[in-house]
């Protein structure tokens, strides 16, 4: 049977997916019941006391105390590790039937969704917050339902500010880089501004300078625009106003956003996007 998941993606936006067709018939473990779900979830924890596996149990135990013959088998997996690891599970034949986590473009044309009008109620979906519900469509047809949210904000150190001589944080790339030079020429040590460009969340770096340039990673009609002349002239910038001159990173391009987090709360680098 073709196997749909229930989408929560992330996108700044975390998401939740259903796949098609129900879990597994027949009794299993301790107060379990006629049906199981598996439901597989990423953990933005790094340890036991934050991890987002507690939530999910408990999300798993109300669900099971107002249904009782239905259990839920509860997975979550580092949110660096789970598109891998889900991609393995549907090559086995392993589908989950609900997912938490943030791409669900290749499983729609993998044909492995439920709608999301399939799964919601009307009044559900209308509760949604459109932007949010629209980050979740593809081809204008909602698959996935938006779970979580961020927004970014630029932060610097006022305390390194203050030593270079900055009143005020720069408001244009222009000021960013002159306020660099001043940090690099002042505060010996430190590293002027944090560009992660590596693995963990390149893609949340590089969209925020692509969209201070009027590019981003698709057009209007969502046909990826990754080589557009806006794009390239950002990527042109940041290399020659920032790589070569030493105000960044070495390599931004192996360096991952939890050591550009680790080194500001430390006052090793004075600006980030976060």
């Amino acid at each position: 049977m073709n196997k749909r998941l229930l989408g929560i993606p992330l996108l700044c936006a975390t998401a939740a997916l259903t796949l098609t067709a129900c879990g597994s018939g027949g009794s299993s473990g301790s107060g379990g019941g006629n049906v199981t779900l598996k439901l597989v979830a990423a953990d933005y924890g790094d340890k036991a006391s934050n991890s987002s596996k507690g939530y999910w149990d408990g999300v798993a135990a109300a669900f099971t105390a107002a249904h009782p013959d239905i259990k839920v088998d509860v997975q979550v997996i580092n949110w660096n590790d789970i598109d891998s690891q889900v991609k393995t599970m549907i090559q086995s034949g392993n589908v989950p039937d609900v997912l938490q986590t943030g791409g669900y473009a290749d499983k729609v044309a993998d044909d492995l969704l439920y709608k999301a009008e399939d799964v919601l109620s009307t009044a559900t979906r209308a509760n949604l917050i459109a932007t949010f519900a629209d980050a979740g469509k593809v081809k204008d047809t909602q698959y996935g339902i938006p779970f979580v949210s961020s927004a970014r904000a630029f932060f610097y150190n006022k305390a390194l500010f203050q030593q270079a001589g900055i009143a005020q944080p720069p408001t244009t790339w222009d000021e960013l880089k002159a306020d660099a030079e001043k940090i690099k020429a002042k505060v010996p040590g430190v590293t002027p501004y944090a560009l992660p460009l590596g693995p963990e969340e390149a893609q949340g770096e590089s969209m925020i300078w692509e969209l201070g340039n009027g590019g981003g990673h698709t057009d209007r009609s969502g046909a990826y625009t990754l080589d557009s002349p806006a794009n390239v002239a950002t990527f042109s910038w940041l290399k020659t106003n920032l790589v070569q001159p030493g105000l960044t990173y070495a390599n931004p391009a192996t360096t991952d956003r939890k050591t550009a987090f680790a080194d500001f709360a430390a006052g090793k680098t004075a600006m980030l996007n976060g």
